[in-house]
């Protein structure tokens, strides 16, 4: 299919903001820079809407809400990115999912492969992490989570590009991504995200690979739509309750590298109300304090409003998934459930683009309606 001039301007567009956020976000810590940066990209994306026709009420109202809870997590939260999100979302039915994820697979794997060479060239600072009494890489980035959270999404899309040809990994690619995996991990140093990409693994064979059992069975359906409301409720339930005479709490804090204890100390300090509030990361040499979990983070920082939208947007693409038996689908959509239980990734589109599926999905269920009602009024000619 041909790449037209208002597709290409929102691919351009999207590929330049995952630079600019792995440079001036994940590099350098340039506030400042993002801020414009998020400003001018915003600013193109939404002019592509305007010579863009909307015909439903659907779409306005889509779009407002968007745009309107994006803009205010943003300012509330001092994330320019978030207004950056807000035009994404509502562009990206001006193009279709697969592009999406492959502008996203490469820009993303160029970035992890420049920067650790640039880093050995000595281009951008050199930047080591102790972990007790081993190093953690960080491979030329801010810290040492990026490559592996990174790598982690990217196992996603390299297999869900694979699904949407009806081809499946061999043996041999899933035996590669192990051994990557363990390499990132020994040297990184990050427990979760090697056994998130284990986890991907394990489902991929379960569900794929062995082809065990359909998601459209009925009672399936339900469970995969529950997945985020459950593990929401669950996440914010665990921070709520921990307590320190807890043997059962005190290790799963342990476990969690001290998450429950700083999100405990999160709900104390912030109250929960519609629009969010302004979370200060703290690192001192005495006094360190970050909301790690994306449930937890977008509830306090973000708000009741956005949250509610975010989940019921990632509800309604497991609902989509599981009806329609999109297994390689569910699978990226319960990882980054499980995933959001302990770090905030869930609304990163420039790693994780997968909120861009939901306005194409709408799109397609608009005109899918409004096709049928031309049928019913004699037409057979499709938009």
């Amino acid at each position: 299919m041909k790449l037209g001039k208002k597709e290409a301007i929102f691919l351009l567009c999207y590929i330049s903001s995952i630079v600019m956020m792995y440079v001036f976000g994940d590099i350098y810590n340039k506030p400042r820079v993002l801020w414009l940066g998020c400003s001018v990209l915003t600013v193109a994306v939404y002019a592509t809407i305007a010579i863009r026709p909307i015909f439903t009420r659907l779409d306005l109202i889509f779009r407002f809400v968007v745009i309107a809870l994006f803009s205010v997590a943003a300012f509330v939260s001092n994330k320019p990115q978030m207004m950056m999100y807000a035009a994404f979302i509502c562009t990206a039915d001006l193009t279709n999912f697969r592009r999406i994820v492959i502008t996203c697979f490469f820009t993303c794997v160029a970035m992890v492969v420049l920067v650790p060479i640039a880093d050995l060239i000595g281009i951008v600072p050199k930047r080591v992490f102790h972990r007790g009494s081993v190093i953690a890489h960080s491979f030329g980035f801010g810290y040492y989570n990026v490559v592996p959270f990174t790598y982690f999404f990217l196992v996603l899309e390299f297999l869900y590009l694979k699904a949407i040809r009806n081809k499946k990994a061999n043996w041999i690619e899933l035996i590669i991504i192990f051994g990557l995996n363990y390499v990132l991990y020994k040297l990184s140093t990050l427990r979760l995200a090697f056994y998130l990409v284990c986890i991907i693994l394990v489902l991929y064979i379960i569900l794929i690979k062995f082809n065990m059992f359909k998601l459209k069975a009925k009672p399936l359906v339900i469970a995969c739509s529950l997945t985020f409301p459950l593990l929401f409720f669950l996440s914010i339930w665990s921070n709520s309750a921990y307590n320190t005479s807890s043997p059962l709490f005190v290790k799963m804090n342990q476990l969690l590298s001290e998450r429950l204890d700083l999100g405990h100390q999160a709900l104390d300090m912030f109250s929960i109300n519609l629009f969010g509030h302004y979370i200060q990361t703290i690192k001192t040499a005495d006094t360190y304090f970050y909301v790690d979990s994306g449930f937890l983070f977008s509830l306090l920082g973000y708000g009741l409003l956005f949250t509610g939208m975010a989940l019921y947007i990632y509800t309604y693409l497991c609902h989509y998934a599981a009806k329609n038996n999109k297994k390689m689908l569910f699978i990226w959509l319960s990882s980054v459930a499980v995933f959001s239980v302990i770090n905030n990734t869930w609304i990163s589109l420039y790693i994780n683009p997968i909120l861009l599926y939901f306005p194409i999905l709408l799109k397609n269920k608009e005109q899918g309606n409004y096709n049928r009602f031309l049928s019913l009024l004699g037409y057979n000619k499709e938009l």
